[in-house]
């Protein structure tokens, strides 16, 4: 709905990472994807806090909550630092 919509809008990209875990000991291995989504900016970009950008940043906010990596990128390298989990993106929020 639009009224949705203006609250929270979901990122440009969306993927899985592979992640291997222990389920049990360590010897008992299982393959997860971890659920990614990435807003890609323009370079230089810088949050100014926009109706828009604040609705972006909701849905980051929830891909988080849950377990999930998200964030704004501005370059390539932060989307592979983000899916590693090494970096929350262009701007933390």
């Amino acid at each position: 709905s639009a009224k949705f919509n203006a609250v929270f809008k979901t990122g440009d990209l969306g993927g899985l990472w592979p992640e291997t875990v222990a389920i049990g000991s360590i010897f008992d291995l299982a393959m997860v994807g971890i659920f990614c989504m990435w807003e890609c900016k323009v370079p230089g970009w810088v949050y100014r806090g926009t109706e828009r950008e604040r609705a972006q940043l909701t849905a980051i906010q929830h891909v988080r909550r849950f377990g999930g990596r998200a964030g704004f990128v501005n370059h390539p390298d932060q989307a592979v630092a983000i899916a590693r989990g090494l970096s929350r993106g262009a701007y933390d929020g």
